[in-house]
Parts: C-alpha cells; sequence; structure tokens
C-alpha cells in the first residue's frame, strides 16, 4: 500500500512543481484518463487536497471503468471499510478481485486472505494457499507473510520452519517491517534458523525505527528482562511509554505496574494511577483491578473507597482472579 502511494505520487510530485492540484481537477474533468486516477488518488491520500473519501470514490469510479488496477485496488479499500461509501462486502471482493485480475500484488494477497478467513464467501484454504503462493512468487510482501505463517504453523501443509523463516526474511529484504518481527522471533526461539537472541535484537531495532508495533514490543521485553542483552529498564520504559502515547492499553498497564510496584524503577503511585486509568476506561479488567485499589487506598490520588469498590468489583465481573481474591480477603463478596 505504501509502495503505491509512493508510486503514485512520484508522477505527482514530477508535476505538482509547476501545476496546482486545480489543474488536475481541471484535466479530470474534461477526461483526461490518468488525472481521474491521480485526482481519486489525491484525494484518497490527503495529497494537494484535503482528504475526502467522498469525493474520492467517482474519480476512483471513472478510473476503474478504465481498468487502473489501483482504482480498482482503492475502490476495495472503501468498500471494506466503509470510506466514502457504506460498507458493502460484495464490491469489496469485486474490486479487489478485479484489482488482481490486472496484476495488482497487494490485491491478489487480500483476495488469498479472504479465501483463507471465508471473508464474504466459503472458506477455500487451498485456493488460499494457491494465491498466496502464486502472490508470494511474484514477490508480494504480505502473501510472503501469510505463506511464512502457514508453514511456521504446519496449518494446510506439512510444518515447515525453515521455509517460514525463508519467506520472512524475502518479506523483511523487500523493506516491509510486519516481517522485521517475525524473523526477529526466528531468531530469538530458533525456529528455522540457529538459535540468535542479538540477531533477534538487531531485527526488533530496524522495526523500531520504522514504529513497528511487535518490534516496539518484542525489544522493550529484551531490554526489560535482560534477553540477548544487558538489562535496561530505562530503554524498555522508552519504548513502552511509546507505544502507551498511541494509545496501546497493553503498554499502559505494563508502565502502571512497573510503577505500582517499584519493579526496577522508584515506586510512583501517581505515574501508576495514570497509566492504570487508560485501560481501566476501556474496561479491560487488570487496569479496573488495579485503578480500583488505587482509588480504594488512596494511592496516587485522593482515597474514595465506593468508587474504588466499583472498579474492583468491575475487574472480578469478568473474572480477574486478584479482582476476585481482593474482595474475599476484603468481605466484599
Amino acid at each position: 500500500m505504501n509502495e503505491k502511494q509512493v508510486d503514485l505520487f512520484d508522477m505527482w510530485e514530477a508535476e505538482s512543481q509547476q501545476q496546482e492540484f486545480g489543474t488536475f481537477l481541471a484535466k479530470a474533468e474534461a477526461g483526461d484518463k490518468e488525472a481521474q486516477m491521480l485526482v481519486g488518488a489525491c484525494y484518497y491520500y490527503g495529497r494537494g487536497i484535503q482528504q475526502d473519501y467522498s469525493a474520492a470514490v467517482p474519480w476512483l469510479l471513472k478510473a476503474a471503468d478504465n481498468d487502473y488496477p489501483l482504482a480498482w485496488f482503492l475502490l476495495g479499500c472503501c468498500y471494506s471499510s466503509g470510506l466514502g461509501v457504506e460498507l458493502d462486502l460484495e464490491k469489496d471482493f469485486r474490486s479487489f478481485e478485479r484489482a488482481a485480475e490486472l496484476g495488482d500484488l497487494d490485491a491478489l494477497g487480500i483476495i488469498a486472505m479472504y479465501y483463507e478467513t471465508g471473508h464474504f464467501m466459503t472458506e477455500d484454504k487451498a485456493k488460499a494457499l494457491q494465491l498466496y503462493e502464486q502472490a508470494a512468487g511474484l514477490g508480494d510482501s504480505f502473501s510472503r507473510i501469510s505463506l511464512g505463517i502457514i508453514y511456521r504453523e504446519g496449518v494446510l501443509v506439512p510444518k515447515n520452519e525453515k521455509k517460514a523463516f525463508r519467506l520472512f526474511k524475502e518479506a523483511a529484504a523487500s523493506g516491509d517491517p510486519d516481517a522485521y518481527s517475525l524473523v526477529g522471533n526466528c531468531y530469538l526461539d530458533g525456529t528455522g534458523v540457529k538459535q540468535n537472541a542479538q540477531k533477534a535484537i538487531s531485527w526488533y531495532q530496524k522495526g523500531v525505527e520504522m514504529d513497528d508495533y511487535g518490534c516496539l514490543v518484542n525489544l522493550a521485553d529484551c531490554y526489560y528482562y535482560g534477553i540477548g542483552t544487558a538489562v535496561d529498564t530505562p530503554k524498555a520504559i522508552r519504548l513502552l511509554e511509546k507505544l502507551a502515547n498511541i494509545g496501546d492499553l497493553n503498554a499502559n498497564q505494563r508502565l502502571g505496574e512497573i510503577y505500582y510496584y517499584g519493579d526496577q524503577v522508584l515506586q510512583n503511585y501517581s505515574k501508576a494511577m495514570a497509566y492504570f486509568e487508560v485501560p481501566a476506561s476501556h474496561g479491560k479488567a487488570p487496569g479496573c483491578y488495579h485503578y480500583g485499589v488505587c482509588l480504594y487506598e488512596g494511592k496516587g490520588t485522593a482515597q474514595d473507597k465506593e468508587a474504588g469498590l466499583t472498579w474492583i468489583k468491575s475487574a472480578a465481573e469478568q473474572g480477574f482472579e486478584l479482582a476476585l481474591q481482593w474482595l474475599y480477603e476484603h468481605g466484599e463478596r
């Protein structure tokens, strides 16, 4: 998807020095096929004009009539997520299918995934495998990753961890950050390759530079627990804070527990309380429990036993063991 965007806007950048978006729009309105594709994509991505999916769709439809693969692909994205149009799973599938027929590898990988998961169709694992193999052979990184997972888990095919590792490496070599954490995991666990924690960390670091979620989580663990490297709590916390700042609930929970229990850091109930509030506000049982305890005991906040008890009971209702145990010990069950 990013590669599509870059390739398309190479064309945009080449002309943008001399022409404004309005000029392209005028060309598109006059029937210029390439301009229609470009205008639709500009509205879709918000390049040269404010992002507007509703405005993008009519131009993408015109470009699709001229069989631009990217137009069909972006229409599939719109129909699958209700961007500028009503959610329509049939049009979603047909758009990606047509894009794949026109040679779009990303679309081919998505169609394979649909067959694998039974999205808007009868599940067909054999068909999915065939399409993944086809797209992976043509260089699609998403399909290489999906196929690698199939071989790693032994789903539909005999388990082949070495082949899985090779596919992950090929996807990573194409610059797909999603593959970096998978390659790192293989090195960390010795899956399909000789175990090497230092190499795992190296791959995670590459992914962190591209803000890959899996790499951020895994590298934080390596620094926190000293896996393949010396324990480095400040580095682990910085990575977890980066995740917490983008709203990751697990990172907020972990940081809350680190500061609540003083685990390798100075105990700080105020910080813990602030971090626990995020998962608690989303109804997550561990967050509800710890946030409730802070309120009940007045740790990091003014004491409010009634509110604290409500939060703890909320965690208990979800079967959270620590909450159930706390209620039992405090005679509240």
